[in-house]
């Protein structure tokens, strides 16, 4: 696709090569653009604590 796109710009057509080169990034198919971002806790802080009452067994 580079490659065509250099072809394209030494032939003379300037703007059709950078609106293809524009179109060619946003169409990619990279990690930010199909993964979803996961709603998480960033810091340790952000987490919920919870205590479980345990019953201890005395043998």
């Amino acid at each position: 696709m580079t490659d065509l796109l250099k072809a394209l710009d030494s032939l003379g057509a300037h703007e059709q090569a950078a609106w293809f080169a524009e179109e060619h990034e946003r169409d990619r198919v990279t990690p930010h653009t199909i993964r979803p971002v996961v709603e998480r806790p960033l810091q340790p802080s952000g987490i919920p604590v919870r205590e479980v009452a345990v019953r201890r067994r005395w043998w």
